[in-house]
Protein backbone atom coordinates (compact mmCIF):
# COMPACT_ATOMS: atom_id res chain seq x y z
CA UNK A 1 0.00 0.00 0.00
CA UNK A 2 0.60 3.93 0.38
CA UNK A 3 2.14 5.71 3.25
CA UNK A 4 1.94 9.57 3.56
CA UNK A 5 4.86 11.78 5.82
CA UNK A 6 5.22 14.64 6.84
CA UNK A 7 8.15 16.60 7.71
CA UNK A 8 8.42 19.29 10.65
CA UNK A 9 7.68 21.83 7.97
CA UNK A 10 4.75 20.12 6.98
CA UNK A 11 5.96 19.18 3.41
CA UNK A 12 4.33 16.06 2.90
CA UNK A 13 4.75 13.17 0.15
CA UNK A 14 2.80 9.81 -0.26
CA UNK A 15 5.39 6.93 -0.78
CA UNK A 16 4.06 3.96 -2.85
CA UNK A 17 5.10 0.68 -1.03
CA UNK A 18 3.04 -2.11 -3.09
CA UNK A 19 5.67 -3.49 -4.73
CA UNK A 20 8.19 -3.67 -2.15
CA UNK A 21 8.74 -6.72 -0.49
CA UNK A 22 11.00 -6.70 2.12
CA UNK A 23 12.45 -3.64 5.15
CA UNK A 24 15.35 -1.94 2.78
CA UNK A 25 13.37 -1.70 0.10
CA UNK A 26 11.09 0.21 2.11
CA UNK A 27 13.60 2.62 3.93
CA UNK A 28 15.19 2.82 -0.13
CA UNK A 29 11.46 4.42 -1.25
CA UNK A 30 11.29 6.31 2.03
CA UNK A 31 14.58 8.07 1.20
CA UNK A 32 14.16 8.49 -2.48
CA UNK A 33 10.85 10.56 -1.42
CA UNK A 34 13.20 11.94 1.39
CA UNK A 35 16.84 13.32 1.94
CA UNK A 36 18.24 10.01 2.27
CA UNK A 37 21.05 9.12 -0.05
CA UNK A 38 23.21 5.89 -0.41
CA UNK A 39 26.45 5.31 -2.09
CA UNK A 40 28.05 1.92 -2.82
CA UNK A 41 31.83 2.13 -4.63
CA UNK A 42 31.31 1.09 -8.22
CA UNK A 43 27.81 1.55 -8.59
CA UNK A 44 26.97 5.13 -8.19
CA UNK A 45 29.90 6.82 -6.68
CA UNK A 46 31.73 8.21 -8.88
CA UNK A 47 31.97 11.70 -11.13
CA UNK A 48 33.71 12.99 -13.67
CA UNK A 49 34.48 16.44 -14.57
CA UNK A 50 37.11 18.78 -16.29
CA UNK A 51 38.47 21.62 -14.47
CA UNK A 52 40.92 23.03 -17.38
CA UNK A 53 43.28 21.44 -16.61
CA UNK A 54 42.06 17.36 -18.12
CA UNK A 55 39.55 15.12 -17.12
CA UNK A 56 39.55 13.74 -13.24
CA UNK A 57 37.51 11.11 -11.54
CA UNK A 58 36.86 11.26 -8.32
CA UNK A 59 34.41 9.31 -6.01
CA UNK A 60 32.26 9.93 -2.85
CA UNK A 61 33.35 6.79 -1.31
CA UNK A 62 36.04 5.30 -2.54
CA UNK A 63 38.77 7.13 -0.05
CA UNK A 64 42.23 6.83 -3.13
CA UNK A 65 39.75 8.61 -5.35
CA UNK A 66 38.76 11.89 -2.60
CA UNK A 67 35.40 9.98 -1.19
CA UNK A 68 34.61 10.25 2.63
CA UNK A 69 31.22 8.58 2.47
CA UNK A 70 31.04 4.72 3.93
CA UNK A 71 29.55 2.28 1.41
CA UNK A 72 25.74 1.97 1.83
CA UNK A 73 25.05 4.01 4.38
CA UNK A 74 22.01 6.57 4.49
CA UNK A 75 23.46 10.40 4.28
CA UNK A 76 21.06 13.52 4.39
CA UNK A 77 21.69 16.14 1.90
CA UNK A 78 23.89 18.05 3.66
CA UNK A 79 26.49 15.45 4.17
CA UNK A 80 26.41 14.27 0.63
CA UNK A 81 27.03 17.98 -0.50
CA UNK A 82 30.08 18.16 1.72
CA UNK A 83 31.48 15.03 0.54
CA UNK A 84 30.80 15.99 -2.93
CA UNK A 85 32.55 19.21 -2.57
CA UNK A 86 35.97 17.48 -0.75
CA UNK A 87 35.97 15.18 -3.49
CA UNK A 88 35.85 17.59 -5.97
CA UNK A 89 38.77 19.44 -4.51
CA UNK A 90 40.80 16.47 -3.51
CA UNK A 91 42.74 16.02 -6.84
CA UNK A 92 44.21 20.15 -6.27
CA UNK A 93 44.07 20.40 -2.62
CA UNK A 94 42.72 23.98 -3.46
CA UNK A 95 39.58 25.45 -2.49
CA UNK A 96 37.65 25.65 -5.52
CA UNK A 97 33.96 24.69 -5.20
CA UNK A 98 31.53 24.96 -3.08
CA UNK A 99 28.30 22.80 -2.52
CA UNK A 100 25.54 22.50 -1.54
CA UNK A 101 22.23 21.52 -0.80
CA UNK A 102 18.85 23.58 -0.75
CA UNK A 103 15.91 21.87 1.37
CA UNK A 104 13.56 24.43 -0.38
CA UNK A 105 14.40 23.26 -3.96
CA UNK A 106 15.75 19.52 -2.77
CA UNK A 107 18.68 20.48 -5.17
CA UNK A 108 22.80 20.33 -5.44
CA UNK A 109 24.31 23.55 -6.04
CA UNK A 110 27.95 23.79 -6.99
CA UNK A 111 29.78 26.96 -7.45
CA UNK A 112 32.82 27.27 -9.43
CA UNK A 113 35.16 29.53 -7.13
CA UNK A 114 38.29 29.43 -9.49
CA UNK A 115 38.62 31.63 -12.21
CA UNK A 116 38.66 28.59 -14.94
CA UNK A 117 35.10 27.34 -16.28
CA UNK A 118 34.75 23.46 -15.13
CA UNK A 119 32.90 20.88 -16.90
CA UNK A 120 31.15 18.48 -15.08
CA UNK A 121 30.75 15.69 -17.88
CA UNK A 122 27.49 14.34 -15.88
CA UNK A 123 26.53 12.47 -19.17
CA UNK A 124 29.84 10.60 -19.29
CA UNK A 125 29.48 6.78 -18.20
CA UNK A 126 31.89 7.45 -15.46
CA UNK A 127 29.85 9.71 -13.64
CA UNK A 128 28.04 6.88 -12.12
CA UNK A 129 26.59 9.32 -9.00
CA UNK A 130 25.05 12.01 -11.41
CA UNK A 131 21.81 10.23 -11.82
CA UNK A 132 21.74 10.15 -7.74
CA UNK A 133 22.89 14.22 -7.54
CA UNK A 134 19.95 15.01 -9.65
CA UNK A 135 21.95 15.52 -12.72
CA UNK A 136 20.59 14.73 -16.40
CA UNK A 137 23.26 16.67 -18.60
CA UNK A 138 26.30 17.95 -18.41
CA UNK A 139 27.33 21.65 -16.64
CA UNK A 140 30.30 24.12 -17.58
CA UNK A 141 30.22 26.47 -14.65
CA UNK A 142 32.32 29.60 -14.93
CA UNK A 143 34.13 30.69 -12.39
CA UNK A 144 32.06 32.16 -9.78
CA UNK A 145 28.69 30.58 -11.97
CA UNK A 146 26.83 28.32 -10.13
CA UNK A 147 25.11 24.73 -11.57
CA UNK A 148 22.07 22.96 -9.83
CA UNK A 149 20.86 19.91 -10.52
CA UNK A 150 18.39 19.35 -13.32
CA UNK A 151 15.90 17.22 -10.61
CA UNK A 152 14.46 17.90 -7.20
CA UNK A 153 15.48 14.64 -5.00
CA UNK A 154 12.55 14.47 -2.65
CA UNK A 155 9.72 16.71 -1.34
CA UNK A 156 10.62 15.59 2.09
CA UNK A 157 13.26 16.94 4.58
CA UNK A 158 13.03 12.98 6.03
CA UNK A 159 15.46 10.49 5.36
CA UNK A 160 14.87 6.48 6.45
CA UNK A 161 16.84 3.80 8.46
CA UNK A 162 16.77 1.27 11.29
CA UNK A 163 17.62 1.83 14.84
CA UNK A 164 20.34 1.38 16.61
CA UNK A 165 18.71 -2.32 17.65
CA UNK A 166 17.61 -3.09 14.08
CA UNK A 167 13.86 -4.02 15.61
CA UNK A 168 12.36 -0.73 14.07
CA UNK A 169 12.62 1.93 11.28
CA UNK A 170 14.07 5.32 12.20
CA UNK A 171 12.64 8.75 10.69
CA UNK A 172 14.83 11.37 10.55
CA UNK A 173 14.26 15.27 9.63
CA UNK A 174 17.47 16.66 8.13
CA UNK A 175 16.24 20.32 8.24
CA UNK A 176 13.68 20.43 11.42
CA UNK A 177 11.77 23.27 12.54
CA UNK A 178 10.50 24.35 16.17
CA UNK A 179 7.43 22.86 16.97
CA UNK A 180 6.72 20.62 14.09
CA UNK A 181 6.51 17.13 14.25
CA UNK A 182 6.89 13.92 12.17
CA UNK A 183 3.79 12.42 11.47
CA UNK A 184 2.89 9.47 9.20
CA UNK A 185 -0.51 8.63 7.86
CA UNK A 186 -2.29 5.86 6.27
CA UNK A 187 -2.01 6.32 2.15
CA UNK A 188 -5.35 5.26 1.15
CA UNK A 189 -8.55 3.84 2.50
CA UNK A 190 -8.85 0.71 4.21
CA UNK A 191 -5.06 0.10 3.90
CA UNK A 192 -2.71 -0.83 6.96
CA UNK A 193 0.81 -0.33 5.08
CA UNK A 194 1.70 2.43 7.93
CA UNK A 195 0.21 0.30 10.94
CA UNK A 196 1.97 -3.11 9.57
CA UNK A 197 5.31 -1.08 9.75
CA UNK A 198 4.90 0.32 12.98
CA UNK A 199 5.19 4.06 11.57
CA UNK A 200 1.52 4.96 11.85
CA UNK A 201 1.42 8.20 14.59
CA UNK A 202 3.43 10.95 15.11
CA UNK A 203 6.71 11.89 16.87
CA UNK A 204 7.13 14.52 19.38
CA UNK A 205 7.12 18.02 18.96
CA UNK A 206 10.16 20.10 17.74
CA UNK A 207 12.21 16.42 17.74
CA UNK A 208 13.22 15.49 14.39
CA UNK A 209 13.22 11.39 15.21
CA UNK A 210 10.62 9.28 14.86
CA UNK A 211 11.30 5.67 15.83
CA UNK A 212 8.36 3.38 14.94
CA UNK A 213 7.18 0.06 16.84
CA UNK A 214 9.37 -2.87 17.00
CA UNK A 215 8.83 -5.04 13.61
CA UNK A 216 7.97 -8.88 13.74
CA UNK A 217 8.13 -10.01 10.00
CA UNK A 218 6.17 -13.48 9.79
CA UNK A 219 8.79 -16.13 7.92
CA UNK A 220 6.83 -18.03 4.98
CA UNK A 221 8.19 -20.11 2.51
CA UNK A 222 8.38 -17.87 0.03
CA UNK A 223 10.56 -15.53 1.82
CA UNK A 224 13.79 -15.26 -0.12
CA UNK A 225 17.14 -16.41 1.97
CA UNK A 226 18.40 -13.17 1.10
CA UNK A 227 15.50 -11.33 2.59
CA UNK A 228 16.87 -12.58 5.79
CA UNK A 229 18.68 -10.32 8.61
CA UNK A 230 16.98 -7.36 8.17
CA UNK A 231 17.10 -7.51 4.09
CA UNK A 232 20.88 -8.08 4.79
CA UNK A 233 20.77 -11.53 3.68
CA UNK A 234 22.69 -14.62 4.68
CA UNK A 235 26.82 -13.50 5.44
CA UNK A 236 27.88 -16.61 3.76
CA UNK A 237 27.10 -18.71 0.72
CA UNK A 238 24.68 -21.59 2.02
CA UNK A 239 26.64 -25.48 1.69
CA UNK A 240 25.24 -28.21 3.80
CA UNK A 241 24.35 -29.45 6.95
CA UNK A 242 24.42 -33.36 8.66
CA UNK A 243 21.55 -34.40 10.35
CA UNK A 244 21.94 -37.13 12.75
CA UNK A 245 18.65 -38.89 14.36
CA UNK A 246 20.04 -42.07 16.49
CA UNK A 247 22.49 -44.25 14.71
CA UNK A 248 20.90 -42.89 11.28
CA UNK A 249 22.89 -39.94 8.98
CA UNK A 250 22.84 -37.92 5.87
CA UNK A 251 24.31 -34.53 4.86
CA UNK A 252 21.51 -32.09 3.12
CA UNK A 253 22.83 -29.98 0.42
CA UNK A 254 22.16 -26.59 0.76
CA UNK A 255 24.02 -24.75 -1.61
CA UNK A 256 21.39 -23.58 -4.55
CA UNK A 257 18.23 -22.95 -1.76
CA UNK A 258 16.95 -19.57 -2.66
CA UNK A 259 14.01 -19.64 -0.35
CA UNK A 260 12.98 -20.53 3.22
CA UNK A 261 11.08 -23.13 1.61
CA UNK A 262 13.92 -24.74 -0.38
CA UNK A 263 15.74 -25.44 3.10
CA UNK A 264 12.81 -26.69 4.42
CA UNK A 265 11.86 -29.20 0.98
CA UNK A 266 15.74 -30.24 0.96
CA UNK A 267 15.40 -31.67 5.03
CA UNK A 268 11.95 -33.39 4.66
CA UNK A 269 13.84 -35.51 1.62
CA UNK A 270 16.52 -36.26 3.63
CA UNK A 271 15.80 -39.94 3.77
CA UNK A 272 15.66 -39.58 7.62
CA UNK A 273 12.84 -39.58 9.81
CA UNK A 274 12.20 -35.76 9.81
CA UNK A 275 10.04 -33.05 9.85
CA UNK A 276 11.01 -29.52 8.96
CA UNK A 277 8.76 -26.33 8.88
CA UNK A 278 8.49 -22.92 9.98
CA UNK A 279 8.25 -22.19 13.56
CA UNK A 280 5.03 -21.48 15.52
CA UNK A 281 6.45 -17.92 16.28
CA UNK A 282 7.13 -17.43 12.57
CA UNK A 283 10.74 -16.79 12.90
CA UNK A 284 12.65 -19.51 12.16
CA UNK A 285 13.12 -23.07 10.93
CA UNK A 286 12.15 -26.17 13.00
CA UNK A 287 13.31 -29.58 12.57
CA UNK A 288 11.32 -32.50 14.34
CA UNK A 289 11.86 -36.11 14.85
CA UNK A 290 9.04 -38.33 13.91
CA UNK A 291 10.24 -41.28 15.84
CA UNK A 292 10.23 -41.12 19.59
CA UNK A 293 13.62 -41.94 21.71
CA UNK A 294 15.92 -40.92 19.10
CA UNK A 295 17.98 -37.98 19.35
CA UNK A 296 18.15 -36.30 16.37
CA UNK A 297 21.30 -33.34 15.72
CA UNK A 298 22.07 -30.75 13.23
CA UNK A 299 25.60 -30.20 12.74
CA UNK A 300 28.10 -27.94 10.56
CA UNK A 301 30.44 -30.16 7.58
CA UNK A 302 33.49 -29.99 7.97
CA UNK A 303 35.33 -28.74 4.34
CA UNK A 304 38.46 -30.72 3.40
CA UNK A 305 39.48 -27.75 1.35
CA UNK A 306 39.19 -24.92 3.51
CA UNK A 307 40.22 -27.11 6.93
CA UNK A 308 36.94 -25.95 8.76
CA UNK A 309 33.10 -26.34 9.74
CA UNK A 310 31.55 -24.37 7.68
CA UNK A 311 28.38 -22.44 9.05
CA UNK A 312 25.42 -23.48 6.93
CA UNK A 313 23.64 -24.72 9.69
CA UNK A 314 24.51 -21.81 12.11
CA UNK A 315 23.11 -19.52 9.60
CA UNK A 316 20.18 -21.13 9.21
CA UNK A 317 19.14 -21.09 12.73
CA UNK A 318 18.69 -24.75 12.87
CA UNK A 319 22.48 -26.32 14.35
CA UNK A 320 22.53 -28.04 17.76
CA UNK A 321 20.04 -30.40 19.15
CA UNK A 322 17.08 -29.84 21.85
CA UNK A 323 17.38 -32.63 23.84
CA UNK A 324 19.87 -33.32 26.93
CA UNK A 325 21.46 -36.35 24.97
CA UNK A 326 22.26 -34.66 21.71
CA UNK A 327 23.45 -31.14 23.71
CA UNK A 328 26.66 -32.98 25.12
CA UNK A 329 27.04 -34.45 22.17
CA UNK A 330 27.39 -30.97 20.29
CA UNK A 331 29.50 -29.72 23.53
CA UNK A 332 31.99 -32.50 23.27
CA UNK A 333 33.08 -31.71 19.51
CA UNK A 334 32.75 -28.05 20.68
CA UNK A 335 35.22 -28.60 22.98
CA UNK A 336 37.36 -30.73 20.92
CA UNK A 337 37.52 -28.09 18.15
CA UNK A 338 38.22 -24.77 21.34
CA UNK A 339 35.18 -23.30 19.71
CA UNK A 340 34.12 -20.45 22.42
CA UNK A 341 31.21 -19.53 20.44
CA UNK A 342 30.18 -22.83 19.91
CA UNK A 343 30.51 -23.93 23.68
CA UNK A 344 28.69 -20.55 24.54
CA UNK A 345 25.87 -21.75 22.24
CA UNK A 346 25.47 -25.02 23.90
CA UNK A 347 25.70 -23.94 27.15
CA UNK A 348 22.61 -21.86 26.19
CA UNK A 349 20.93 -24.62 25.01
CA UNK A 350 21.05 -26.56 28.12
CA UNK A 351 18.87 -24.39 29.87
CA UNK A 352 16.65 -24.39 27.01
CA UNK A 353 16.57 -28.40 27.00
CA UNK A 354 16.17 -28.37 31.26
CA UNK A 355 12.87 -25.85 30.69
CA UNK A 356 11.42 -28.44 28.32
CA UNK A 357 12.70 -31.65 30.49
CA UNK A 358 10.75 -29.20 33.44
CA UNK A 359 7.66 -28.85 31.51
CA UNK A 360 7.37 -32.54 30.29
CA UNK A 361 7.80 -33.74 33.93
CA UNK A 362 5.26 -31.93 35.11
CA UNK A 363 2.84 -32.70 32.06
CA UNK A 364 3.31 -36.31 32.89
CA UNK A 365 2.72 -35.52 36.66
CA UNK A 366 -0.66 -33.79 35.50
CA UNK A 367 -1.53 -37.14 33.81
CA UNK A 368 -0.54 -39.85 36.68
CA UNK A 369 -2.99 -37.82 38.69
CA UNK A 370 -5.65 -37.89 36.58
CA UNK A 371 -4.81 -41.66 36.09
CA UNK A 372 -5.02 -41.98 40.02
CA UNK A 373 -7.98 -40.28 39.84
CA UNK A 374 -9.62 -42.25 37.17
CA UNK A 375 -8.73 -45.60 39.40
CA UNK A 376 -10.24 -44.63 42.08
CA UNK A 377 -13.72 -43.96 40.12
CA UNK A 378 -13.51 -47.52 39.02
CA UNK A 379 -12.68 -48.89 42.63
CA UNK A 380 -15.82 -46.70 43.78
CA UNK A 381 -17.90 -47.96 40.67
CA UNK A 382 -17.16 -51.33 41.67
CA UNK A 383 -17.96 -51.25 45.18
CA UNK A 384 -21.45 -49.71 44.30
CA UNK A 385 -21.77 -52.44 41.64
CA UNK A 386 -21.03 -55.38 43.88
CA UNK A 387 -23.37 -53.96 46.55
CA UNK A 388 -26.11 -53.15 44.17
CA UNK A 389 -25.72 -57.00 42.58
CA UNK A 390 -25.37 -58.71 45.81
CA UNK A 391 -28.55 -57.02 46.82
CA UNK A 392 -30.51 -58.58 44.04
CA UNK A 393 -28.59 -61.95 44.36
CA UNK A 394 -29.80 -62.51 47.92
CA UNK A 395 -32.93 -61.23 47.42
CA UNK A 396 -35.98 -63.78 49.57
CA UNK A 397 -37.83 -65.01 46.40
CA UNK A 398 -40.94 -65.83 48.66
CA UNK A 399 -41.08 -62.46 50.04
CA UNK A 400 -40.66 -60.69 46.44
CA UNK A 401 -43.40 -62.57 45.00
CA UNK A 402 -45.41 -61.82 48.13
CA UNK A 403 -44.66 -57.72 47.55
CA UNK A 404 -45.34 -57.94 43.96
CA UNK A 405 -48.94 -59.74 44.39
CA UNK A 406 -50.01 -56.89 46.90
CA UNK A 407 -48.67 -54.25 44.37
CA UNK A 408 -50.94 -55.97 41.47
CA UNK A 409 -53.99 -55.80 43.45
CA UNK A 410 -53.30 -52.59 44.74
CA UNK A 411 -53.17 -51.62 41.35
CA UNK A 412 -56.16 -53.67 39.72
CA UNK A 413 -58.15 -52.03 42.58
CA UNK A 414 -57.18 -48.56 41.33
CA UNK A 415 -58.45 -49.74 37.55
CA UNK A 416 -61.58 -50.87 38.87
CA UNK A 417 -62.58 -47.93 41.06
CA UNK A 418 -61.58 -45.58 37.60
CA UNK A 419 -63.43 -47.26 35.60
CA UNK A 420 -66.67 -46.73 37.72
CA UNK A 421 -66.13 -42.72 38.17
CA UNK A 422 -65.68 -42.83 34.27
CA UNK A 423 -69.04 -44.59 33.62
CA UNK A 424 -70.71 -42.15 35.85
CA UNK A 425 -73.01 -38.92 34.36
CA UNK A 426 -74.64 -35.94 35.28
CA UNK A 427 -78.16 -38.01 35.66
CA UNK A 428 -76.48 -40.30 38.20
CA UNK A 429 -76.34 -37.54 40.87
CA UNK A 430 -79.45 -35.75 40.03
CA UNK A 431 -81.66 -38.85 40.74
Amino acid sequence: GKIDITDMKSNKSTVDLTNIGTLQGVINAINTAGDGFTFVTGVNDSITYDDGNGNKTVSLTNSSLGGTLIPGRVYSGAEVAAALEAALESPTGANQYTVNYNYTTHKFDITNDGGDNSNMLFTDSTSTAADDLGFTADKVIAGGGTASSDNALGTINIIAGLNQEGTAILLTDTNPAAGGKIKVEEGGVNTTTAKDLGLLGSGEESQEIYEGDALNPDLTAHTPLRYLNDGEGLLYPLTSVEISIGSERAIVDLSSATTVGDVIYAINNSGLPVFADINDNKNGIKVLSTENGKTLRISEVYSEVDGEYKRTAELVGIKGSRDLIGNLMDLKQALLRNDGNAIEATLDRFDEALDRVIINTTYVGSKMNQLDDTELFTLNMETTTTSLLSNIEDADISKVISDFMNQKTLYEAALASAKEVMNLNLLDFLI
